[in-house]
């Protein structure tokens, strides 16, 4: 009898450590498939209503072009509305041909005048609940020329268009600066901005010296043309990142919409240079560079002559 009693107590006792932490393991596995599950359910309901009505807005599109020879100017104009989760941004272009964007949350879907709905904005729109930005700089890149940037020659310096060393795309502007003389060479241009508030303003620059540039200066950022720039302390090469490229930024503050601000390089004694992908974009957060050819930017403008816009990251 004895024996039978302990045989019961022993079938009875409860779960080990053991055996709970895989009970626990097990439950935690099932609910992270579950929420991941629903994610996916979630998005791909999005990306329907998205596609659904982008579809809608093509139709109302192509109408309005066929009853009036010309796209809308915006597609207000033909009752379509941020409605809902889905707000959209439209572009017609010059040449006939339009492209819209809807997102809902973070999935963005875009459809042109192919029909043909794809996922991710129009170049130059937000995507997946990110806004688009501009970055103003005209010809950031120095790709073609170095159109709305001048330089000042002097004595044993020279300066053009690169391929030796590139940040992006397949040129920079490179000055060569001599061992010794009056270091007072620079490369500078004028950028002028659509509003008030703070902007940032970034660059790459590539050094093969650490020699003298002119009255210890190195960049000078934000010294605009007439009132309207708050400028403060202007960066400094980093001496100590020489045969490769590093980013310079600061923010600047523009009081007056019709502000032009400065940006200017010191080129060292003894050795070159290299100047490449600048921007001016709005707030404090410096993005990855990016212009009008980037993926998901467009030229506002004449390519790499004109402001560029789409989405950061």
């Amino acid at each position: 009898m004895g024996k039978l009693n302990k045989i019961t107590r022993s079938a009875s006792a409860g779960l080990t450590i053991v055996e709970l932490l895989i009970v626990i393991v097990v439950i935690g596995i099932l609910a992270a498939v579950g929420f991941v599950t629903y994610r996916n359910i979630q998005e791909q309901a999005r990306k329907a209503s998205v596609s659904a009505q982008l579809k809608s807005a093509e139709r109302a599109i192509l109408a309005y072009a066929a009853e009036n020879a010309n796209l809308p100017s915006d597609i207000g104009a033909v009752g379509i509305k941020n409605s809902g989760a889905v707000t959209f941004e439209y572009e017609p272009n010059e040449d006939g041909t339009f492209c819209i964007t809807g997102t809902n949350s973070n999935v963005s879907m875009n459809l042109n005048q192919t029909g043909i709905v794809t996922e991710g904005g129009c170049p130059g729109h937000g995507a997946g609940g990110v806004a688009a930005i501009t970055n103003f700089v005209p010809n950031p890149g120095f790709e073609l020329s170095r159109d709305g940037w001048g330089w000042a020659n002097g004595s044993g310096y020279s300066g053009s268009i690169s391929t030796t060393q590139k940040h992006s795309g397949n040129s920079s502007f490179a000055i060569t600066a001599p061992a010794s003389g009056v270091a007072d060479r620079y490369f500078e241009g004028y950028v002028y901005t659509e509003a008030t508030g703070t902007y940032t303003i970034s660059a790459y620059v590539y050094l093969t010296a650490t020699g003298e540039t002119f009255q210890n200066r190195d960049v000078l950022f934000g010294m605009g043309i007439g009132p309207g720039v708050n400028v403060g302390p202007d960066p400094k090469y980093d001496r100590t990142k020489t045969n490769q490229w590093q980013r310079i930024t600061r923010t600047v503050t523009f009081t007056q919409p019709t502000s032009a601000v400065r940006i200017r390089f010191y080129a060292p004694l003894g050795g070159t240079i290299y100047i490449d992908s600048v921007m001016l974009t709005p707030g404090t957060t410096v993005p990855d560079y990016a212009d009008g050819s980037s993926p998901g930017w467009k030229w506002l403008g004449i390519p790499h002559n004109s402001a560029s816009r789409g989405t950061p990251k």
